[in-house]
């Protein structure tokens, strides 16, 4: 399906840096409590603003990783591919 979506643009805050937060869109807005996490791309700004000194090796070698794929394989999904990333060690 492609084209225009009813839903909801939802605002997470990310704890202790005031004033930063993570836009979402959905079309469940009755699912925002069970949210587990928030996944930002590796190109967003916020990845090296909010990324704690524990965890920015891992996401650096993450980083190093998905420069090196294409935007399909990036995109790609199926149980095969799995999901991947690497914590910042922030909180929404």
């Amino acid at each position: 399906w492609i084209g225009r979506s009813e839903g909801a643009q939802i605002d997470f805050e990310i704890e202790g840096y005031e004033g930063k937060t993570v836009s979402v869109f959905t079309t469940r807005p009755d699912t925002v409590m069970g949210v587990t996490y928030v996944v930002l791309a590796p190109e967003h700004p916020f990845v090296d603003q909010i990324t704690t000194e524990e965890n920015k090796e891992g996401v650096e070698k993450y980083l190093v990783a998905t420069a090196s794929k294409s935007d399909l394989d990036r995109t790609a999904t199926g149980a095969e591919k799995g999901k991947t990333g690497a914590p910042t060690g922030a909180y929404a």
